[in-house]
């Protein structure tokens, strides 16, 4: 998949697509896609295969997305609970 390929290196992100919410939207994704094609209309001004390509990069840019703000709130957590233990040291330091 080169859609995911080219997602990966841009967003500097790896990602498996075996995770149920990302089957699902692959899904949808795959629907839309044949929707459209089946479709009798000329609003997609590419071939089909640069509408696939396109279609998936979206998709993969959205979870790539996803995972980059859960890997980013985790960090925060952390970085949250360093600080409170530190200043909690300092507190216990000065009594």
């Amino acid at each position: 998949m080169n859609a995911r390929k080219d997602t990966e290196k841009e967003k500097q992100v790896h990602f498996f697509l075996d995770h149920d919410t990302y089957q699902q939207q692959m899904t949808n994704t795959i629907r839309r896609f044949f929707n459209a094609i089946r479709k009798d209309d000329y609003t997609i001004h590419t071939t089909t295969e640069n509408y696939l390509y396109g279609t998936f990069k979206h998709l993969f840019a959205d979870i790539a997305i996803d995972i980059l703000n859960e890997q980013w709130q985790k960090e925060d957590e952390r970085n949250e609970q360093a600080f409170l233990a530190n200043v909690e040291q300092q507190l216990n330091n000065k009594q």
